[in-house]
């Protein structure tokens, strides 16, 4: 925890970060508020407004963590992980780590799987915008790297991914997935029936800062670019780039191919008549060919199969060597 405060240039105080709500909306720049009578627990902005509303004070002046009231905390908190483990069946001894191996080993995974933070978070959350680079490579500028990654342009990389959260909740308002009737949007409060017009709304405000996101991108390229020649990398970087724009690609094919498999098997979690499991399951099975396909050329790609422990390329190639039957009469295997 102190560590990613840190990472987050959280300040502490007594030994615990005093996380704000400007650092818990840093990049939620949603503008969607709707009162949620089944979520389990209130929005945190509702919790700060009924504290502040309660004025509670306390007479007791103490800086101490909670977890000292406990005698033996140690022993508390290794009971509870043992139960709560206890269930659990593994293929291997349990090997017990240290506290400060486990941060390494936690800070080694985080740097190896994150962005460097040389990008100011610009690309945490976002892929750069595929480009036509035949364009831009004859192209210059002398945008400073301050420039290209300032914190504006990355609070409206986080705008725009709200919108399209906001869109995505909006879509299951109209389709009646949500008891929602009300809600406010920037402000202002709308039924549930004009949701439709609000979204027409917010898709073309979202297509408009998509564009400009995307000459951000663009700037970025020929920056890069333009120092690139000077030391004779350009081809480099634009292999580089022209590499990231078809793994994208195929990424998105990936996951379009997963969005209509989960969709296309969602009666097997529901109770479902026979005859209807039998007519899901051939429509599975005519998507079964690409999934194998998809899987095959992941086991192909040397930089994807490293990824991978030996269970689990094992599991991929037990999969593609069989045709598994998956219900039969009136039951699933």
């Amino acid at each position: 925890m102190n560590f990613l405060a840190t990472e987050e240039n959280i300040r502490f105080e007594n030994g615990l970060p005093q996380v704000e709500l400007f650092d818990y909306k840093k990049y939620n720049k949603s503008k969607l508020n709707f009162v949620d009578q089944w979520a389990s627990h209130p929005e945190i902005e509702d919790r700060l407004k009924q504290i502040d509303r309660i004025q509670h004070t306390t007479s007791i002046d103490s800086n101490q963590l909670a977890s000292s009231i406990f005698k033996n905390i140690e022993n508390h908190q290794e009971s509870m992980t043992n139960r709560i483990f206890s269930a659990a069946t593994f293929q291997e001894p349990v090997t017990y780590i240290t506290e400060q191996e486990f941060l390494t080993e936690y800070r080694l995974n985080l740097e190896a799987n994150r962005v460097p933070k040389i990008y100011n978070s610009y690309y945490d959350d976002k892929n750069p915008t595929t480009l036509n680079l035949d364009h831009l490579v004859s192209q210059s500028n002398n945008l400073s790297h301050d420039q290209l990654f300032s914190d504006e342009r990355v609070q409206l990389v986080y705008e725009s991914i709200a919108m399209n959260y906001d869109l995505n909740t909006l879509q299951t308002i109209i389709a009646n997935k949500s008891h929602i009737k009300t809600f406010d949007y920037n402000g202002v409060k709308y039924k549930s029936k004009n949701a439709t017009e609000l979204i027409e709304s917010i898709t073309n405000q979202k297509i408009e800062l998509d564009n400009k996101i995307c000459e951000f991108d663009k700037q970025i390229f020929v920056s890069s670019n333009t120092l690139a020649k000077k030391s004779n990398r350009s081809e480099n970087l634009i292999q580089k780039y022209a590499t990231f724009f078809g793994q994208l690609a195929n990424f998105e094919k990936r996951m379009s191919l997963f969005d209509n498999i989960s969709k296309e098997s969602a009666f097997i979690f529901q109770t479902t008549p026979h005859d209807e499991i039998r007519r899901g399951m051939r429509i599975l099975k005519t998507l079964e060919p690409e999934l194998k396909n998809e899987i095959k050329l992941l086991l192909e790609s040397t930089w994807i199969s490293d990824e991978m422990d030996s269970a689990m390329r094992e599991n991929f190639s037990n999969y593609l060597k069989n045709d598994y039957i998956y219900f039969d009469t009136d039951i699933y295997f």
